[in-house]
């Protein structure tokens, strides 16, 4: 079978030797640009025999049995010139000279200067008058021998680590959705109805938690609520619009845990309810190394009225979605799903209420979409709303019938994930740097900015926000714009006019995360603006809780060191390493894991 080696046995060295003689031979007689050109072919020709002549091909010379007689060459199936390197390697530059003399001495039938080097070390030379003449022609060819390094150990050892448990300081967001129910009679004035909202709180169970904190923030400005953790009465929250509840911590624990408000009529808004910018707050220190909530399903918040419900349900998934199927367990006469896209809202069908479950299948979901022109690609790495109504929504009701959103009630989605979360920890954060500018009214501004970090010890997997949002009617439908790094995602016109911008994230998709400080950005026309104050952005990333086996060292104290600073580094500021396992290997042979070194023949005429 035909190789690109040389073989230096029978015929194939005969015609080895002829060819590179004959080339060689013409360098006496060639003049001018033609004596340049056979100079480069003398030095490429040299490096390319020594890179493909293998050592057992000339085994038979003595001195090479001498070599390896004396443990000097271990391994005959390698080439003339990773042997020569690693004889320089070890410190045996005249037995790596002598060794390419060997395996040249046939073929250098030259008038012509010829020096190899290794690193600017010259290991062998011939007809050195020659190099030493003015005017002569000198061509260089090179070539990159890895493995060898002058002084290298020759036995090694490299090492890996992970963390066997870990401590980080996490935050666990639960964001209100928009709900609204009548708090006003049709003919005007209190109807006495209680809007009662129910969130879950689960706090992972080995969990210590260190703050909590709660904004609740009302359907209208004028709405009377009252908040409750599992049960209890939290003082300061009996007012009206909005409240910042803190230092709630000794009200939550690890485990499960309930939040409720009960919204209830001020004195003139119709509705009575969460304007979706309501959001609890725990930061809380754990083991676990996933904390990550599921994208794969998200359940609608539990409600009870004496009027008709609806709820609008913010999706955001950080990958793509491919199915849809809803679910929900309610109480009323007939229940009606739609879906909001960038400001677009969309019926999808009303069912009757015969028994305590009501389905939405995929199909169903995606005949919709598709008849608005709306695919699941849209809604990839985007937010995305579920619209459910309990009962024909009315803004001003009289009592009825009790109406419910019940627990389990929950959109379903099927997913892949743009990021594989396993393997990694993960790491949410608040932003705590912002600025504003253009008020609008009170604390809200039209132009608002956050910056957050991203370090490249890990992979930045989404960032969201919900916003305290302001939109005056009588301003029609002002100019809203969302920014990161100066990227434009979002822009009205000509996208349509969101008139709830209480929601919006994005993820790497785009390509606008950078390593170092990053900003995401809102602005508004005249008549719609944020507060940042009691908006809220987070981000979170995934840190690799491990390390791959790395470089090569003389001890294995060394090589563990080494993996651990690797991994403290990788984990960086947002997670503690409480205990650390490392494994570490002995290399032997390590000449060949050294370099690369350089690796140049000269010829000069």
């Amino acid at each position: 079978m035909a190789r690109k080696s040389i073989f230096f046995v029978t015929d194939a060295a005969i015609a080895a030797f002829v060819l590179l003689g004959a080339i060689l031979l013409l360098s006496t007689i060639d003049m001018g640009a033609g004596r340049k050109s056979v100079t480069i072919m003398m030095a490429s020709d040299i490096v390319e025999v020594l890179g493909e002549l293998q050592v057992n091909e000339i085994q038979g010379d003595p001195f090479v049995q001498s070599l390896i007689a004396d443990g000097n060459i271990t391994n005959v199936n390698t080439t003339a010139l990773l042997q020569i390197g690693t004889l320089w390697a070890e410190g045996q530059s005249q037995l790596a000279g002598n060794l390419t003399y060997t395996a040249l001495k046939d073929v250098l039938v030259i008038i012509a200067g010829v020096d190899i080097v290794i690193n600017n070390e010259t290991i062998y030379s011939r007809n050195a008058e020659h190099l030493e003449a003015q005017g002569s022609t000198l061509s260089v060819a090179k070539r990159m021998v890895s493995g060898i390094k002058r002084g290298a150990p020759t036995e090694g050892y490299n090492a890996r680590a992970f963390a066997v448990s870990i401590s980080k300081n996490n935050t666990l967001v639960v964001k209100g959705d928009v709900v609204s129910s009548s708090v006003k009679k049709t003919s005007g004035g209190n109807n006495l109805n209680v809007v009662t909202e129910m969130y879950d709180l689960v706090i992972p169970d080995n969990a210590t938690v260190r703050d909590a904190w709660w904004f609740i923030e009302a359907y209208y400005t004028d709405n009377k609520f009252k908040a409750y953790i599992n049960g209890t009465f939290i003082p300061g929250s009996g007012g009206t619009g909005s409240a910042l509840l803190t230092g709630l911590q000794s009200y939550v624990g690890p485990g499960y845990n309930n939040l409720t408000v009960e919204y209830r009529f001020g004195s003139n808004g119709n509705e009575g309810g969460d304007d979706g910018a309501s959001h609890f707050v725990v930061s809380y220190t754990t083991p676990d190394t996933t904390t990550i909530a599921d994208q794969d399903t998200f359940y609608f918040s539990k409600v009870s009225s004496r009027t008709s419900i609806r709820q609008k349900k913010p999706i955001f998934v950080s990958g793509t979605v491919n199915t849809i199927d809803v679910s929900v367990n309610v109480g009323g006469s007939n229940s009606t799903l739609g879906f909001i896209y960038r400001g677009q809202w969309y019926n999808i069908s009303k069912k009757i209420i015969t028994g305590p479950t009501v389905s939405w299948s995929d199909a169903e979901i995606k005949a919709a979409m598709n008849s608005k022109n709306v695919s699941y690609a849209n809604l990839s790495n985007e937010y995305f709303w579920f619209v459910l109504d309990i009962d024909d929504y009315h803004v001003r009701e009289n009592l009825g019938a009790q109406r419910d959103i019940l627990a389990n009630s929950k959109i379903d989605i099927g997913m892949a994930a743009s990021v594989d979360v396993y393997g990694y920890i993960d790491i949410t954060r608040l932003t705590t740097n912002e600025t504003h500018q253009t008020q609008q009214s009170g604390s809200f501004y039209r132009n608002v900015q956050w910056f957050y970090p991203y370090a490249n010890n890990s992979i930045f997997h989404k960032l969201d926000s919900q916003l305290a949002w302001l939109y005056l009617v009588s301003a029609g439908q002002p100019n809203q714009a969302v920014y990161s790094n100066n990227v434009k995602l979002y822009d009205h016109p000509p996208s349509p006019f969101i008139a709830e911008f209480a929601r919006w994230g994005f993820t790497n998709s785009s390509g606008t995360i950078k390593m170092g400080q990053n900003n995401y950005s809102l602005s508004f026309g005249s008549g719609y603006a944020v507060d940042p104050t009691n908006s809220l952005v987070d981000y979170t990333i995934l840190v690799k809780g491990n390390v791959p086996y790395g470089a090569t060292f003389a001890n294995a104290t060394t090589a563990q060191q080494d993996a651990v600073q690797r991994l403290l580094t990788q984990l960086g500021s947002y997670v503690q390493a409480v205990q650390i396992a490392n494994t570490s290997v002995v290399q032997s042979s390590v000449p060949t894991m050294w370099g690369p070194s350089l690796f140049e023949a000269r010829v000069k005429q």
